[in-house]
């Protein structure tokens, strides 16, 4: 599985990149660097906070978390667009100090420009995860009003609560990939994905928090 995976990275990585450059004509690919990697099965894509233009790529972890079949242009569109977000407005030196709504926010933008780009991709897919997509929806009102009592929290409990894989639990895991989503498909109705990644600092938290008030059903 895991050479299978390799060889169709190796196929699809330039034309990827090329694509995602005709959409995002001010990202300096230049500065960037892509490795294929074994992870030891710990992650599927990753930039490292302390070099932001790097991006790991874990084919180990591509082929035991999403298989043979992974739809790569999907993954390598949402890890591109972490590359240009980071470029065009860098985090917080202090990864300790990345508060939930920012860390929201970042996977909402490259989960919805990852199915702009790939509009044929399943939701599932764009989700990287079946039960987020089919279920998480009906989830979606209580997880936004529970989701604007933490927006500033920087705890990791809180994180991992709205972030990260996990096997149990009534409601779907990274229920904030899907909450971001929501936010930038309403607001890319009227504003451009350029701008959207732009915002930044208080403007950006109460911008989350309109949103998340309107997905929650609290005004109209």
């Amino acid at each position: 599985m895991v050479e299978t995976v390799h060889e169709r990275l190796l196929r699809v990585v330039p034309e990827i990149e090329s694509s995602f450059i005709k959409s995002f004509p001010d990202f300096n690919v230049s500065r960037c660097k892509i490795f294929f990697m074994l992870s030891l099965f710990q992650f599927d894509g990753k930039i490292p906070h302390e070099h932001r233009n790097e991006l790991f790529l874990g084919v180990d972890g591509i082929a035991r978390f999403h298989g043979n079949e992974a739809n790569l242009p999907v993954i390598l569109s949402h890890e591109l667009f972490h590359l240009y977000h980071f470029q065009v407005t860098p985090p917080p030196s202090d990864p300790e100090k990345i508060t939930l709504y920012q860390q929201v926010w970042q996977e909402g933008l490259a989960t919805y420009v990852s199915h702009v780009l790939n509009p044929d991709a399943p939701l599932a897919d764009v989700f990287l995860d079946p039960r987020l997509a089919n279920e998480g929806p009906r989830f979606v009102p209580q997880a936004a009003k529970d989701l604007m009592m933490k927006l500033e929290s920087i705890d990791d409990t809180d994180i991992a609560e709205y972030l990260r894989y996990r096997r149990d639990g009534k409601a779907p895991a990274r229920l904030g990939y899907l909450l971001g989503f929501k936010i930038v498909e309403h607001l890319a109705q009227t504003r451009r994905i350029h701008d959207l990644a732009r915002l930044r600092g208080w403007r950006l938290l109460r911008t989350i928090q309109t949103e998340l008030r309107w997905l929650a059903g609290l005004r109209s």
